[in-house]
């Protein structure tokens, strides 16, 4: 909702789009107001191209903690060529996921934490949970991830508790649900691409011995290695 700029503080307000026509400024307004997001529009010189002059349009601020989300939703609706600073990560992730359905993370190991991957956009592109994978090597996840994407975007799905061969060589494995109190801790990026509900899968799979998390024959550290994520932070999951 359009607010007066002084409603937003000098302080916390972040300019984030310059609008070179009363068209444009429209099309901004129109997309930040159905999004729920607060904005004022103050005026603002700009060039376009080098040999250029000076000129004024409206500039578009929101408030610090929204202004990704803004920016997001500006560049979503095509509208990439007034938006201000806009984080590289983030036009990256939008980019791969336009052209090849989603966009891959990956996290290395902290402390007691180890390692894991998941998919940004998959739901968005194919309707498909997204992915996690947890435990294994950057180039081994990324497959993964990939190959899921892949088979998605061919019209397969895979729902909870279902044993699927072709993710890791000679093994099967087994899709679990994530639940959402996980989401913030461990898929910071479709918090983001979302900014609300979205579904994921876990990707589960055995020790060379066959052995699966759940079972009783499974040691700590292998537990330790790929903690399952179906149910919620508090009982200790992570």
């Amino acid at each position: 909702m359009r607010r007066d700029p002084n409603a937003l503080g000098e302080e916390n307000r972040v300019l984030v789009f310059i609008a070179g026509s009363v068209g444009e400024a429209q099309r901004v307004e129109t997309v930040l107001t159905s999004d729920g997001i607060d904005y004022c529009l103050l005026a603002e010189e700009f060039t376009q191209g080098i040999l250029s002059s000076m000129r004024t349009g409206l500039g578009c601020y929101v408030v610090e903690a929204q202004a990704s989300v803004a920016r997001r939703r500006l560049a979503e609706a095509n509208l990439q060529s007034g938006i201000i600073d806009a984080d590289p990560g983030e036009q990256r992730a939008l980019a791969d996921i336009e052209q090849y359905g989603c966009h891959v993370m990956h996290v290395l190991a902290e402390g007691d934490l180890p390692p894991f991957s998941y998919s940004v956009g998959i739901q968005r592109s194919s309707g498909a949970p997204e992915l996690i994978v947890i435990g294994l090597n950057r180039p081994l996840a990324h497959f993964i991830v990939n190959e899921y994407n892949r088979r998605v975007r061919t019209g397969e799905r895979f729902a909870a508790g279902r044993i699927a061969s072709g993710f890791l060589e000679g093994f099967n494995c087994q899709f679990h649900p994530v639940h959402s109190s996980h989401h913030c801790a461990y898929l910071g990026w479709d918090v983001w691409l979302y900014h609300g509900e979205f579904q994921v899968l876990q990707l589960v799979y055995p020790t060379t011995a066959g052995v699966w998390p759940r079972d009783h024959e499974a040691d700590d550290q292998f537990r330790a290695q790929q903690p399952l994520l179906e149910k919620p932070e508090d009982d200790g999951t992570r």
